[in-house]
């Protein structure tokens, strides 16, 4: 079984001086395809292809291409360790972005979810916040 998924974003910049449209591109985009295959019961291969189309000052532009790979070994349910791999498909080009001057990356670690922890933080600070919300209002502040 495969799965493919990608994802395509546009950002516009909107007002521009004037002074600065001559050396500016007001668009920036982003391209990512991915394909998901389990090669056994517990390991998943990932392929992927991302493309970063950076706007702003022309002669600072960064855009960048890379293509990856990645494997992840559930050792339990929805806890995994992984390696991966990303090359930049476009040669070293002048610029102030270090995306631009990325051959190879390797990666390596450990996912998972963090659902429970989130359940357990998200009320405590809920019940912090109203606790300091209570005394500020008994002392007569605002909490702005």
């Amino acid at each position: 079984m495969f799965d493919l998924y990608g994802m395509h974003t546009l950002d516009r910049i909107t007002h521009v001086p004037a002074t600065a449209l001559s050396n500016f591109d007001m668009d920036a985009s982003g391209l990512t395809v991915a394909l998901d295959t389990y090669v056994a019961t517990n390991t998943l291969l990932s392929f992927r292809y991302d493309n970063m189309d950076a706007g702003g000052d022309l002669s600072q532009r960064s855009s960048q291409s890379f293509i990856g790979t990645q494997v992840k070994q559930y050792v339990r349910s929805k806890i995994a360790l992984y390696a991966r791999h990303d090359h930049n498909l476009r040669h070293v080009e002048d610029g102030q972005a270090a995306a631009r001057h990325l051959r190879e990356a390797f990666f390596a670690g450990r996912s998972g979810d963090f659902k429970g922890l989130y359940d357990r933080l998200v009320p405590e600070h809920r019940a912090v916040s109203a606790l300091m919300q209570e005394e500020l209002t008994r002392e007569g502040r605002s909490a702005a």
